[in-house]
């Protein structure tokens, strides 16, 4: 178990920035559910989350693809 997490844990190159990506990316979600007052702001945030990959680019095509899906499915 130990080292398992030890290699999870592990630095890694762009560990970093991955990081601060999703990091701001969730201040940023939860400033937009709070100026909307959506009720459920931990769900936005956990959509961070699910749509967040490892290479920026995919993270985008993925959020624009979600935001697409979610803007059809919601009327």
């Amino acid at each position: 178990m130990f080292d398992w997490l030890r290699d999870e844990l592990a630095p890694r190159p762009g560990r970093v920035a991955a990081v601060a990506r999703i990091a701001g990316s969730c201040t940023i979600a939860v400033g937009i559910a709070m100026v909307f007052q959506i009720p459920l702001a931990a769900y936005v945030v956990y959509l961070v989350f699910v749509i967040s990959r490892r290479e920026s680019v995919a993270t985008v095509i993925t959020a624009v693809s979600v935001a697409i899906a979610a803007s059809l499915a919601v009327p």
